[in-house]
């Protein structure tokens, strides 16, 4: 069962953005599917490092893009994005000891009040304000 469906709200109008934002989505449904289903810790560790590992690539990559754009927010993005990188690290961490579907409702609820509002509003401010730099 798909947790996280991608909606047209997500969209930034940044093809390459809007790409990475669907993958961190399949990624999380993946760590998701794999706690709630009772799977091996073998398969739920793997599924969370390549979504903790997507998650720092994608910030790496949106960092670049606005510090090219010269958006005014672009140092605020990053503290941002840094905020989230600890918050998915100390959900890995925890997930190591509880693989429960106790800890699937954690990462949903990660992403449903982090992730997701991250990427709707201050993915778009970062973005206009580089869309008003230029």
């Amino acid at each position: 069962m798909e947790r996280f469906k991608w909606q047209a709200k997500y969209e930034l109008g940044v093809p390459e953005i809007d790409d990475q934002h669907r993958q961190l989505l399949a990624l999380a449904n993946l760590v998701f599917e794999a706690m709630e289903s009772g799977k091996a810790a073998a398969v739920i560790d793997r599924a969370i490092a390549a979504l903790v590992l997507y998650t720092q690539t994608h910030f790496i990559d949106e960092e670049d893009l606005y510090g090219a754009l010269n958006s005014s927010l672009a140092d605020e993005h990053h503290r941002l994005h840094e905020e989230l990188r600890q918050e998915i690290l100390e959900l890995q961490q925890a997930a190591q000891s509880d693989r429960s579907a106790e800890m699937g409702d954690r990462l949903s609820e990660w992403v449903e009040i982090r992730l997701l509002p991250h990427m709707m509003y201050e993915d778009r401010d970062a973005h206009a304000a580089a869309a008003g730099a230029e």
